[in-house]
């Protein structure tokens, strides 16, 4: 597998097949509109490719050593095949020297989706990802903040990530909790 990124803009030939994915992949309480993405800053918007063919994307967002994994999706007809350990492969080897670190939605047995939630840990846990022991809620939804090789990624590390991506403003409104963690 030799996965290749490209970076993805409106003006991108696979734009319309990264709204799709990114609108089917994830639901409507964990993503914002696809065109506030396109709009953010301080982001890396990658489409993933084997030779022509569009697998996927990632979203990340970069913030001095630390590296956010914010969005990471695969078509349909490619998962289950190394599709998304091959991506976040790429990222590692493109940023060795960050601390990476993504959110992965609660489990519980109080979710209906709660064996989906288990797989995407043990997908993640499987590429060397580990639970932080952190929670974070963003619009009523609670992720575990998950770091790669156990890297310190605390919340105030988040919180100042996202700080850096979508301003204090609205990082205010969307984290009110988090506030005293920076004072």
């Amino acid at each position: 597998m030799s996965l290749r990124f490209v970076p993805l803009d409106e003006q991108g030939k696979d734009i319309s097949k990264s709204r799709y994915l990114f609108e089917t992949a994830f639901s409507a309480e964990e993503r914002p509109p696809f065109s506030v993405v396109l709009a953010m800053d301080h982001h890396l918007f990658f489409g993933a490719y084997e030779g022509e063919r569009f697998i996927g994307f990632t979203y990340l967002v970069e913030f001095e050593d630390i590296l956010y994994v914010f969005f990471l999706a695969v078509s349909k007809r490619y998962r289950n095949k190394g599709y998304g350990t091959g991506i976040l492969n790429e990222i590692k080897a493109r940023y060795p020297s960050h601390r990476l670190f993504l959110l992965a939605d609660e489990v519980g047995e109080r979710y209906p989706d709660n064996e989906i939630r288990k797989r995407r840990i043990a997908f993640y846990a499987r590429n060397g990802f580990v639970d932080s022991g952190t929670i974070i809620t963003e619009y009523g939804v609670r992720y575990h903040l998950l770091t790669f090789g156990g890297a310190k990624v605390s919340e105030a590390d988040f919180y100042r990530t996202m700080r850096s991506l979508i301003g204090e403003e609205w990082t205010k409104k969307l984290y009110p909790d988090m506030q005293k963690l920076l004072g």
